[in-house]
């Protein structure tokens, strides 16, 4: 590692002389929150972890580790046209040359061989612009077309030579009859099945190009319990499932109609913790299902729901939408971070979960709702309200070094025991001592603590236990040397 003058550089001397070393560099980026601060450097230091401090000459000291969740992100950048137009991403997909991604503000087109964005906005004055910013679904079907689907603007879909847009929109007979669509997916009969928010399930078949319409009716029991579709999937086996507010129903293609399904707890069906954001297969072809209480399996067979991550009291596990990777395991996108869910796909009975939020590299602690994408790579994108995360779910790793533990501050009671007590420190640093002698009128103390650990170190966790006097560990969570343990009063 050295200064080059002009940021940090890094040199791979390799002993074979038959391989050329490697210098690279490390420099302030105006847009990149994640790089270096200055391009000025005073000072290295490489610590017991081999984790870089980057001392600056007027901003700061940084710290640059190799231990790190790989995660990359993609975020609006101030006065630039190239990247994305929001923070606000709703829908992701990839093409062989392109990564399409749906936001608040717009379409945009990455092109990934020139690395350069196009952005595709609503234009008053050109009919063949989109017809609405707020993009919520992006599905190619099998004659290839993409087609968008839009908040308050209907189906608009691409023409790659003319790059424009053609549109389905609710404006006569044998056309899409509600202008909200959250959802895009077909069928093998070349059905196109569209949820739409207020006008139930649209179907469009692409042979006769023409429409049928599956809404609320309460003098059929078989219809749709509501015309607000959140999501819809077509399993492998070519069955058809929806998702609305409150009910997961299957279509039965016998009756035309639908069967309705509630996860039931002690409230009612309809209520708002019930709440269904999306629905996913996985390569078992079990069915799970996203809610703002957690994650459900659906057991088709027996037609019963299983909560495998439910919220509680004290947590709210929102699950906005839900992906596998190569490995079996399911990652769940929620309202507070990417979740990971060990060999999800085999049902554990003792089930694993990690969590990552933006601590650990991602774009934004809270997901958009249907929000994901994995390609054809095994890489995920996952949409937040303050950017895009994609990473190889293959490189993310758990830190498992064990920092070291040191006693900050020893502190006796110096009064009563009350709201109002006064502790002391003890006048010598607590790790320069080995054995502390009190009486029993020194029975109530605080001993500070922390963990020499700088990355990520609000996510250590820390238990302790009063040998003689504690039964068992005291789980007390990620305090730190700023939050104080208190020791409860000791008999003589």
């Amino acid at each position: 590692w050295f200064d080059s003058g002009d940021g940090l550089g890094t040199c791979t001397i390799n002993n074979n002389f038959s391989k050329k070393t490697i210098i690279s560099y490390y420099k302030n980026e105006i847009n990149n929150p994640q790089s270096l601060s200055e391009n000025a450097i005073f000072s290295l230091f490489e610590d017991s972890m081999h984790d870089i401090w980057i001392g600056t000459m007027s901003n700061g000291v940084n710290l640059l580790s190799f231990r790190g969740k790989k995660f990359n992100v993609l975020s609006k950048q101030i006065e630039s046209t190239n990247s994305v137009t929001s923070n606000l991403i709703n829908c992701i997909y990839e093409e062989e040359k392109y990564l399409w991604i749906g936001t608040e503000s717009g379409l945009d087109r990455y092109d990934k061989q020139n690395k350069t964005y196009k952005h595709f906005i609503h234009n008053n004055n050109d009919p063949q612009s989109l017809k609405s910013n707020s993009i919520y679904v992006i599905k190619k079907i099998s004659n290839g077309a993409l087609w968008i689907g839009t908040w308050a603007g209907g189906i608009n879909i691409y023409d790659y030579q003319k790059e424009n847009f053609s549109h389905l929109y609710p404006n006569g007979k044998n056309t899409l009859n509600n202008e909200n669509v959250f959802s895009i997916v077909q069928d093998n009969q070349n059905n196109i099945w569209i949820g739409t928010i207020g006008g139930g399930v649209n179907k469009y078949n692409l042979k006769t190009k023409t429409f049928q319409y599956y809404k609320k009716n309460k003098k059929n029991p078989n219809s749709i319990k509501t015309d607000f579709i959140n999501d819809i999937l077509v399993t492998k086996d070519d069955k058809t499932f929806i998702a609305n507010y409150h009910f997961l129903e299957e279509y039965d293609k016998k009756t035309n109609g639908f069967k309705a399904y509630s996860i039931s707890d002690s409230s009612s069906p309809t209520s708002p913790y019930n709440y269904i954001n999306a629905i996913f297969e996985d390569s078992k072809q079990n069915l799970w299902v996203a809610t703002d209480n957690g994650l459900e399996y659906f057991n088709r067979k027996q037609k019963t729901f299983t909560s495998y991550f439910k919220s509680n009291k004290s947590t709210n596990n929102a699950i906005a939408a839900i992906e596998e990777d190569a490995k079996g395991n399911l990652w769940l996108s929620s309202n507070y971070g990417i979740i990971r869910f060990i060999n999800g796909i085999n049902l554990p009975k003792n089930p694993e979960f990690h969590r990552f939020t933006q601590t650990d590299g991602i774009a934004g602690n809270e997901s958009k709702k249907r929000a994901i994408f994995r390609n054809k790579s095994g890489i995920l994108y996952i949409g937040s309200s303050q950017g895009l995360s994609y990473f190889n779910p293959d490189s993310i790793s758990l830190n498992h070094s064990i920092p070291k533990i040191v006693i900050t501050d020893f502190k006796l009671l110096t009064t009563s025991p009350n709201e109002f007590a006064t502790y002391k420190p003890l006048a010598i640093n607590p790790n320069a001592i080995t054995a502390v002698d009190l009486t029993y009128q020194n029975s109530n103390f605080i001993i500070d603590f922390a963990a020499l650990n700088y990355l990520h170190s609000e996510n250590n966790l820390y238990k302790y236990q009063l040998e003689g006097y504690d039964s068992d560990w005291i789980d007390v969570g990620n305090q730190t040397a700023s939050t104080t343990r208190k020791i409860r009063r000791l008999n003589p």
